[in-house]
């Protein structure tokens, strides 16, 4: 199914510039910084509302057709992977998955390490596709990263110069009294970073427009489509990293001289404001790809989680680390709220889609299976990666050759027994206990048998059972009788394209 609405391109270009108009004549930041200016008016409020229309028009993927039925749903968000992708083996294991995330750089390259052919990122992707079809996998879906809300601090990274770095510091910025570019400064003129090796770009609409009358956000996804997506037809997700709901730094977005408060409520409108520039800009060049968020919360505050305005339904997430780092909402929260989080993000996203990231070593299985059974409360895909290999590790684990088929109960928003939280499905049972509730013994109705696995002999042993100890941060699958533990058959592929 295709995309059956697609904007005229100088509409759109019309309806920013008309926008462009009523943020300068406006001022800046607005009257919440105590000077006396105009802030954004209702006619630009009017314009900025028919453009997120414009986004919401566009279709549900062909999506929620495209997205898989049976459980598990397992995500591979492999960025670091690129130089891995070289080896037919790694290329065999993304094959297994079900949503695979890369990353790859402008013009990458590089020699199979088994048959020594140069490769292309479209060589990539067009042989996983060919290797996912040969195991039946025919719905697998390919991403590529990108990111708006920062770029690289070195001019000649890769060797050469970067295009984008002299977009940045060429064109005019907001007002800044010294280095007045599309960089996000603080009142002083200095850079501002989140992340070693990059600047944080002013993605509002504060700064000057370029010829074509685009900010950064718009030109950057110009620039993304043309370089990566346009010509690679196998490419079926648009991941966009770092789609926060309000800024991570204090700069000067307006150039009034004056360093902005990040969570006061119009810079958060207009940080977003200007994200979304960018996202209506790619929907407009590729209509019909998936476009997917990194997407932050605070479940404690309620915000973020695609919850705004600007943000709600607009795109598919990413859940990062929800579980195994220190800044994890599971580690410094609890697991209710993690859960919060992950189920409101869920429900907020574009077609139901999201991804949750865990975080452990590769044969910490008690951690593996916590996170897979709490993701299966609900309808997230899933993914497993160690610190040593984050976002290059591939691991597969016996629970992801499981058959489950599809859910009979909705997705868990309270215990069954204990504490103890349970959803069926077709062909068995996901059970989890959260942290902090202790071991806990809990009664099964006849019929359930442990997964037949190799990994963790003394959890899926293949035994029947009537009862399971389960202790606190840990979760199980188990089958029904006769169920079959191989992945649910895929329809026969398509022909492949030629690369």
């Amino acid at each position: 199914m295709e995309a059956t609405f697609k904007i005229d391109g100088k509409i759109m270009v019309l309806m920013k510039r008309i926008y462009s108009i009523y943020r300068h004549r406006s001022g800046g930041i607005g009257t919440q910084k105590g000077r006396g200016k105009l802030g954004k008016g209702l006619a630009s409020g009017c314009v900025r509302a028919c453009l997120i229309c414009v986004v919401a028009t566009f279709p549900a993927l062909a999506s929620a057709q495209l997205l898989k039925s049976t459980y598990p749903r397992i995500g591979a968000y492999e960025i670091g992977g690129t130089h891995e992708t070289k080896k037919p083996e790694y290329r065999q294991a993304l094959a297994k998955h079900d949503i695979v995330i890369m990353g790859f750089w402008r013009n990458w390259s590089g020699l199979d390490t088994q048959t020594n052919q140069l490769l292309s990122m479209r060589d990539v992707l067009i042989d996983i596709k060919r290797r996912a079809a040969q195991l039946g996998n025919n719905d697998i879906l390919l991403g590529k990263y990108t990111i708006f809300m920062e770029s690289g601090s070195d001019d000649t990274a890769g060797g050469s110069p970067s295009e984008k770095f002299q977009k940045l510091s060429n064109e005019v910025g907001p007002g800044y009294s010294r280095n007045n570019d599309w960089w996000a400064r603080t009142a002083d003129g200095e850079n501002t970073s989140s992340y070693h090796g990059n600047w944080n770009t002013n993605v509002t609409d504060f700064v000057t427009p370029d010829s074509n009358g685009d900010t950064w956000p718009e030109w950057a996804a110009a620039y993304d489509y043309e370089e990566f997506f346009e010509s690679v037809p196998e490419l079926d997700i648009w991941f966009i990293d770092n789609w926060f709901y309000r800024p991570r730094v204090k700069a000067d977005w307006d150039g009034d001289g004056r360093n902005d408060d990040r969570n006061a409520d119009n810079v958060k409108r207009y940080y977003r404001e200007g994200l979304m520039d960018g996202l209506i800009r790619a929907r407009q060049l590729a209509p019909d790809l998936i476009f997917m968020g990194n997407v932050d919360g605070e479940p404690q505050i309620s915000q973020g989680m695609l919850t705004e305005p600007e943000y709600r339904g607009q795109l598919s997430a990413l859940y990062e680390s929800a579980i195994g780092k220190s800044y994890s909402q599971e580690t410094w929260g609890s697991w209710y709220t993690m859960m919060e989080q992950y189920q409101t993000t869920l429900q907020n996203a574009r077609d139901g889609l999201l991804i949750m990231t865990v975080v452990g070593d590769a044969t910490d299985y008690r951690q593996m299976r916590y996170g897979l059974a709490s993701c299966l409360m609900d309808g997230g895909y899933y993914y497993y990666t160690t610190v040593e290999t984050e976002y290059r590790s591939a691991l597969w684990f016996d629970e992801y050759d499981v058959n489950l088929g599809r859910p009979i109960d909705p997705p868990q928003f309270s215990a069954w027994q204990n504490g103890v939280y349970r959803r069926r499905f077709e062909n068995g049972v996901v059970l989890v206990n959260p942290k902090g509730n202790g071991t806990q013994t809990v009664q099964l109705e006849p019929g359930y048998n442990r997964i037949d696995g190799t990994q963790d002999r003394d959890v899926n042993n293949g035994k029947p059972v009537s009862s399971v100890t389960i202790p606190a941060r840990d979760g199980i699958i188990l089958l029904n009788d006769g169920a079959n533990q191989a992945p649910a058959p895929r329809p026969k592929p398509p022909q492949l394209s030629g690369p």
